[in-house]
């Protein structure tokens, strides 16, 4: 028995948070020049500027290689009727729901990570999606 459609679309948009994760994080590269001059004009030490960019640029792109990896991971898992999975992806996106709205940045890229998150989160707790999920195996 195939997944209902909303799960099928949950599983998908869990897919595209990911992809979009890693996409965002590798274009932040381009903007290494930018974000060093942001830094140097806040007070950072024109040396150290340099440094201290490129170190957040790798953190963020770690950090997003990880969450992409869990939501794309987990998120097939869905396929294979394993209920607890979307317990553990709700959890890890609303941290990371909190961690963007902790940052205070209103971008067009967060806000578009907010809405995958939250689409994904509302069609992976559909009532169609939950009773696939707990059916008979």
């Amino acid at each position: 028995m195939t997944a209902p459609a909303p799960l099928r679309v949950g599983i998908g948009l869990w897919c595209a948070a990911a992809a979009f994760l890693l996409v965002q994080a590798l274009f932040s590269f381009t903007g290494v020049s930018g974000l060093e001059q942001e830094l140097a004009d806040s007070g950072v030490a024109a040396g150290d500027a340099a440094d201290r960019a490129r170190a957040l640029l790798t953190t963020n792109l770690v950090l997003a290689i990880v969450l992409a990896a869990v939501y794309a991971g987990l998120g097939f898992m869905l396929g294979s009727r394993r209920a607890w999975v979307r317990i553990v992806l709700t959890i890890v996106a609303f941290g990371h729901v909190i961690m963007v709205l902790a940052t205070l940045a209103t971008s067009v890229q967060n806000l578009i990570t907010l809405v995958l998150l939250v689409a994904a989160v509302a069609c992976t707790w559909k009532r169609d999606s939950s009773e696939w999920l707990h059916g008979e195996h």
